[in-house]
Order: C-alpha cells, then sequence, then structure tokens
C-alpha cells in the first residue's frame, strides 16, 4: 500500500510541477519537443516510466512495475551524476527504490535533508527548498518533520496548491498506516 500511495505523491509533487511550470508552452510539434531542455526532457521520461510502473503495480503486475521503476532510476542516475545536488531526481531515484524495496532509497532522502537543510541556512524564504525536504522526512516516515515542512512551504508559496493536495495526502497515509497497524 505504501509504495503506491508515495507515486501518487510523486506524480502531485514531481511529474505535474514539470508539467506546469518547466514546460510552460504546451509542446504540440517534433520541433518544440526538441527545444525543451534536455534535463526537462528526462525529468518527464522518467516521470512517465514512474507512472507506468504505477499502473502495472495497480494492475498486479509487480514484475512489469519493476521494471519500469528501475528504468526510471537509471535516468535519475544520470541526471544526478551530472548534477549531484539535484533535490527533484534525488527524492524521485528514492521513491522508485521504495517501489523495488531497494535498501538504498533511505540513503537518497538523507541526502536530500542534508542539502536543504544547508540550503535553507542561507535561503530561508525558499519554498521549495523546504518542499523538497518534506518530500525527503516523509519518504523515510518522518512525519512530523514533513508536516512542519509542507506546512512552510505552504505558509511561503501558497500559491502552489499541489503542495497542499501533498500534505493532505500523506496526512492521509499516516492516518492509514496509523489504522493498519504499520
Amino acid at each position: 500500500m505504501r509504495p503506491l500511495l508515495l507515486s501518487l505523491a510523486f506524480c502531485v509533487a514531481f511529474a505535474l510541477p514539470v508539467l506546469a511550470n518547466e514546460a510552460a508552452a504546451p509542446v504540440s510539434t517534433p520541433e518544440q519537443a526538441r527545444q525543451m531542455p534536455d534535463n526537462v526532457k528526462q525529468q518527464l521520461e522518467a516521470a512517465g516510466l514512474m507512472m507506468q510502473g504505477m499502473v502495472a503495480n495497480m494492475d498486479g503486475k509487480e514484475e512489469e512495475a519493476g521494471g519500469f521503476y528501475r528504468q526510471a532510476i537509471v535516468i535519475y542516475d544520470g541526471m544526478i551524476t551530472a548534477e549531484p545536488e539535484h533535490l527533484d531526481a534525488l527524492n524521485s531515484r528514492a521513491l522508485a527504490k521504495i517501489e523495488i524495496k531497494d535498501p538504498t532509497a533511505a540513503a537518497d532522502a538523507e541526502k536530500v535533508i542534508e542539502i536543504t537543510t544547508a540550503r535553507i541556512t542561507a535561503k530561508p524564504d525558499d519554498a521549495k527548498l523546504y518542499h523538497s525536504r518534506a518530500v525527503a522526512y516523509r519518504t523515510l516516515d518522518k512525519y512530523d518533520e514533513a508536516t512542519k515542512d509542507y506546512e512552510m512551504a505552504i505558509k511561503l508559496n501558497p500559491e502552489r496548491t499541489n503542495w497542499q493536495s501533498d500534505l493532505r495526502a500523506m496526512n492521509a497515509e499516516r492516518r492509514l498506516k496509523e489504522t493498519l497497524g504499520e
């Protein structure tokens, strides 16, 4: 249950903002697609693979889902090699690793927490840093810390209604886990 909820959170937290913000103009021709920055193309490709994995999981096709998640991890690995502190790629790779039960998932989330904590010291009004750290805390099931960071991100940038959705989804996830005794 938890991996599916994290996949849904991933779609809201990362894939949709990429589509909405970084590829702001609609892409309707092959030429427009070729002009998109490579990092945006990579994020969209990896997000698509994550979504395909989620659908395969919902259809009970765990082996097929694992293949999609592994392909996404390869893309995230490349993005992180090019930019070692790429917060979205680190968080997304952690989520993909959770889906395939890779024990190194926590290390990615912990690295995001380390990077964002240092950056927040220098830029305490950067809402995206709080959001990235909230996602990492959530990945580690540190719900109290995640709640504080989601709330700060929303306070600093209330227009990002998807972050409010992230917080509500996390609270629902937390209640479900408590109900199931996880």
